[in-house]
Order: C-alpha cells, then sequence, then structure tokens
C-alpha cells in the first residue's frame, strides 16, 4: 500500500491526484485532524507528530510513505529519510514542485504556502541547488486559512472511503470544481492583499500546501495571467516514475483510513 499522510484534508489532493493516475493502487490515508493545522505547531511538535504516524502507517502495512503535507515535508522529511528510518521509502511533496519550476525554465516564482514552510525556506534552497539563477519570493498566508478551507468542503474530516468518494467527485485533473461564491470569497479574503505589482511578473505561482489546490479555480480568477504549479500533481506524477525506477510494486486494493 501507498501510505499518506496529512495534518488534515489537504493530503487528500495528492491521494486524488493518484487516484486519477492508479485507480487499482491501495493506499492507506492518515490525518492528524487533532494538530491540524501544523502551521502553528513548532518545528519540535511538527517533528514528533510526524515521526508517530509514519510509523503507525508502517505498521499498518505501508510499503512506502508520502508527506502530503508541506510543512511535514519541509520540517521532518531529511530527519525521516536518514536518522529515523534509514531502511524505509519516505517521499515528501515540496521537491516535486520545486523540480517543476527548473523543467518550465521560470525565473522568478512566487510561493504561498504557511508560515511554517516558508521559514523552513524549503522551495527557496531547492530551487537554488537546481537553479541558482531562480529568483523565488516566499509567501506566508497568516490566519486560518487551512480551518476556513476544510469548513468548506462536503467532507470536513474525511474517516472512510465513501467520504473520498464524496470529495473526489469535486477532483478533475485541471482544477477542484470548488467554484462557488463562498470558495472565491475565502480566495480572496487570504490572496487579495497579495496582489501586488511583483506578484503580476512571476512566471508562476506555487501553491505550498496541499490545501491550497481546493481555491485554484478562484485563484485562476484572481491570478488570470500567471501560471500555477501544484506540489500534489507534480508528486503524484514523480511518484509513478519513482515506483517503476525502484521496481516497487503496489497491490490492488480501495483507498483506507486510520
Amino acid at each position: 500500500m501507498i501510505g499518506i499522510f496529512d495534518s488534515g484534508s489537504g493530503g487528500l489532493t495528492f491521494l486524488a491526484a493518484m487516484k486519477q493516475r492508479y485507480p487499482h493502487f491501495s493506499y492507506l490515508y492518515f490525518a492528524d485532524y487533532e494538530h491540524c493545522p501544523f502551521w502553528e505547531k513548532t518545528p519540535e511538535e511538527i517533528q514528533k507528530f510526524t515521526i508517530a504516524w509514519v510509523q503507525k502507517l508502517f505498521d499498518a502495512g505501508a510499503t512506502i510513505v508520502i508527506l502530503a503535507c508541506n510543512t511535514a515535508s519541509a520540517w521532518t522529511l531529511r530527519k525521516l529519510q536518514t536518522e529515523v528510518f534509514p531502511d524505509k521509502k519516505i517521499l515528501g511533496v515540496t521537491i516535486p514542485g520545486a523540480e517543476k519550476v527548473v523543467q518550465l525554465w521560470c525565473h522568478f516564482v512566487t510561493v504561498f504556502a504557511t508560515q511554517q514552510t516558508v521559514e523552513s525556506r524549503t522551495y527557496a534552497e531547492r530551487m537554488r541547488i537546481l537553479d541558482s539563477t531562480t529568483q523565488v519570493r516566499e509567501i506566508a498566508l497568516h490566519g486560518d486559512l487551512v480551518r476556513d478551507i476544510e469548513a468548506l468542503l462536503p467532507v470536513q474530516r474525511c474517516h472512510s472511503e465513501k467520504d473520498f468518494d464524496t470529495l473526489f467527485l469535486l477532483y478533475s485533473p485541471d482544477w477542484w470544481k470548488c467554484e462557488n461564491n463562498a470558495w472565491e470569497t475565502l480566495a480572496k479574503k487570504y490572496f487579495s492583499p497579495h496582489i501586488q505589482a511583483d506578484i503580476p511578473h512571476s512566471d508562476a505561482i506555487i501553491l505550498g500546501c496541499t490545501h491550497y489546490p481546493y481555491l485554484k479555480k478562484s485563484l485562476e480568477k484572481l491570478f488570470p495571467h500567471q501560471l500555477f504549479i501544484d506540489p500534489s500533481e507534480e508528486a503524484a506524477e514523480k511518484l509513478g516514475m519513482y515506483l517503476k525506477k525502484h521496481h516497487i510494486q503496489i497491490a490492488e486494493g480501495g483507498v483506507y483510513f486510520i
């Protein structure tokens, strides 16, 4: 099984992208709703929670675990890979998003993310390694955006395959079909203050939190001339390549929640 971890329902954007590409794989999802959102936790707390739940996913039978949370990826991925689970396969969603920037030859990029992800400098540092000429502007979105997004979802807490199927009806490879007035109002509330003179000159905008893709359709109206990069989509594409390269077989099955 492919184990997926997030602090809430943001990781379901990655699960949906995987389910679209590989509908017959078996998936195991865990959301730490109790401590959501992670952006208001310390790096030490983020590491503690992430390590515990990644262990739970492996104990439950996961072959590989994906940190489908940018904040958790930013603060724990390297530690998990090199110190805690060196013999396990653990990936995150931030690196594929950064790699897409270089692939598209973007020279000036805006990253919208949580405060903790911005403070980690994960996107900026990764893009500097891949292409030192890329200019990165990281913007932390304050307030309760993550909670507000989850409050608008048809399923606030996804605990079963039936819950996920309800949410999956809103998914398409191009954007999440969350497009009523409530979603547009939410996008304007948090993103409009950042419509400044330099944003229109960005080559791309990275949605640096797996919750933000739910807002993509509304954001395309706010930033009509921008290319959006969704790390959930990029991570799903790269994971398929990774599994093939490393000859990892994933059993067929459904979507399970713990």
